[in-house]
């Protein structure tokens, strides 16, 4: 972190889950274009609620994914810049990876098959 000003004019990572107001409250595109957008897992029926949590696991395992290719440029960087910037961008993919998992941690996404979100863990980080 010491660094962090130097490279950076801005706040110091944090490791949360970023939660921000809608654009909108409808559904913009598709067949359920002018609904009321879903919020909670119990809201979707049995196949999309099982689609969704398949959707999340794959986004995570993706973060994950760019997190093990990264860290291989990580040790060929040039110079601490370099190195700072694979950091940077290797800590922005766990913080996604983290706010999938948060996304099924938060509700009950039991239509998809029990405890989804520890199963994700589990196989994604085993």
């Amino acid at each position: 972190m010491q660094k962090w000003p130097e490279f950076y004019k801005q706040d110091p990572f944090r490791l949360v889950a970023k939660l921000g107001p809608l654009r909108s409250e409808q559904i913009e595109v598709g067949k359920f274009k002018g609904r009321d957008k879903f919020h909670k897992a119990s809201e979707l029926d049995g196949d999309m609620v099982e689609m969704t949590a398949k959707i999340i696991k794959a986004q995570c395992s993706t973060e994950l994914g760019s997190i093990q290719q990264h860290r291989e440029s990580l040790y060929k960087a040039q110079d601490p810049r370099m190195q700072f910037n694979m950091m940077r961008i290797m800590a922005e993919e766990f913080r996604h990876a983290y706010q999938m998992l948060f996304v099924l941690a938060d509700d009950d996404w039991s239509g998809a098959g029990g405890d989804i979100a520890n199963a994700t863990a589990d196989s994604l980080l085993d």
